[in-house]
């Protein structure tokens, strides 16, 4: 597998959104074989072992974000742990490859390597996907009836996904869905893996809400922690020093982490502004781009011969706030972590009605919420740029959102590996 392969490993080719009613059944009789099968050999003949710990992430397509993190702190630290094994399992040979040439515990999903710490591991971590939809799920959850489930999530953010979705909104499946939350020991044969009975981390109590809405998981699963991500990167891979040493060349960086957009949208990207292309040219900053992972058009965009890094979809950004001056976002969750880490941060929004009306959506009134940190046109993104430059950006007023998205939705905490951890093994229903 190559580079350009596993860009799209967490893609399941398979999944079909509207299924016929004999289809549906057809799967829920497979997860009840398949929850049953499991039961069997974990409870006869492997045991699951609560101090095994089974991580993935994005799909199996990434080694990032918050499962990342902690994956890299319990593997360092097992023995004070007392954890006998951390096991990181992949969908991509390379980043397998990757994480064992750097002395990891690394499987493919599918191998019978895997499968075993599958079924033997006690906790079973995701970051993303839980369940087999457009996304296969960052672990075989198939095979995780029995363990203890988390899901650590990837974005305290503004977008209403999932469930809250603007598709997704009708009375009937508002009744539906507070069904399944309420019964959900009844639904758990039926879902592979168990996976609506997982614990949901939430990094404050407006944050619950958020994840409550966004999830079919009942508010007694959400328990309240850190991002992993947010406390210090243990060990850096060798592309992301590769890409510090190459930020270091220049004056200064603007990190743009653009989230995705409907088919059709008439967003236009930053650098088609060519003043601003020049404005990155004259003071030898340079612009990081990653798109987003579920975004169709990544190769939409060519810049106007300025300095640019553009990173892969599986790159991990986390690793790079610390060394960017200003950041650059519309409605992703990374408006957020720019927030809490108290970086000048900007929202460009000249697309904020056609993405409030589109299939997404927001949870809140985000236009007011983050109206001194919002830029709506191309020539207010350059005013905000030069101010970044100039180190005049933060002002009062702009500080005070900032701050406020970090009490809102950090609880003003300190990320702390060993709390984060501690707060894992309490959770409790």
């Amino acid at each position: 597998m190559n580079d350009n392969d596993r860009n799209n490993v967490g893609i399941n080719e398979n999944f079909n959104p509207n299924p016929s009613v004999s289809n549906r059944i057809k799967n829920k009789i497979r997860a009840i074989y398949c929850n049953l099968s499991t039961a069997i050999k974990t409870g006869f003949s492997l045991c699951r072992d609560k101090n095994i710990v089974l991580i993935g992430a994005w799909g199996g397509a990434k080694f990032a974000d918050n499962s990342r993190y902690l994956y890299q702190y319990l593997f360092d630290n097992k023995e004070k742990l007392g954890l006998k094994k951390v096991i990181w399992v992949t969908r991509s040979n390379v980043i397998n490859t990757e994480l064992r040439d750097m002395g990891y515990e690394s499987y493919l999903c599918g191998t019978k390597e895997s499968d075993y710490y599958h079924l033997k591991a006690g906790i079973h971590i995701v970051c993303n996907s839980s369940l087999y939809g457009y996304l296969l799920p960052d672990i075989d959850t198939k095979y995780s009836f029995g363990a203890k489930k988390i899901q650590l999530w990837h974005g305290a953010g503004m977008k209403a996904v999932g469930i809250a979705s603007n598709s997704n909104k009708s009375t009937s499946k508002d009744r539906r869905i507070a069904w399944r939350k309420k019964h959900e020991n009844i639904i758990a044969m039926g879902t592979y893996g168990a996976w609506n009975k997982e614990f949901f981390l939430s990094t404050s109590k407006i944050n619950a809400d958020v994840n409550y809405k966004i999830s079919e998981i009942s508010r007694k699963r959400m328990f309240i922690s850190s991002y992993p991500r947010n406390c210090k990167c243990l060990r850096l891979t060798e592309k992301e020093n590769e890409i510090i040493n190459e930020i270091s060349k220049y004056n200064g960086a603007l990190l743009y982490l653009p989230t995705f957009r409907d088919p059709g949208s008439e967003y236009v990207h930053p650098l088609e502004n060519i003043t601003l292309c020049n404005l990155l040219k004259q003071h030898k900053w340079v612009w990081i781009e990653k798109p987003h992972t579920a975004d169709n058009n990544l190769n939409k965009f060519r810049s106007h011969d300025c300095p640019i890094i553009e990173l892969k979809p599986d790159f991990d950004i986390n690793v790079l706030y610390e060394h960017v001056q200003g950041m650059i976002s519309d409605y992703s969750s990374a408006i957020f972590d720019g927030a809490y880490r108290g970086i000048a941060t900007i929202m460009y929004t000249p697309d904020l009605e056609e993405f409030r009306n589109g299939s997404v959506g927001f949870l809140f009134d985000v236009e007011e919420y983050c109206k001194s940190i919002i830029s709506r046109t191309p020539d207010s993104l350059v005013e905000n740029v030069t101010e970044i430059m100039d180190d005049t950006y933060l002002t009062k007023d702009r500080l005070d959102t900032l701050n406020k998205i970090r009490m809102d939705f950090f609880d003003n905490r300190e990320s702390n590996y060993e709390q984060i951890w501690q707060d894992i093994v309490n959770a409790r229903a």
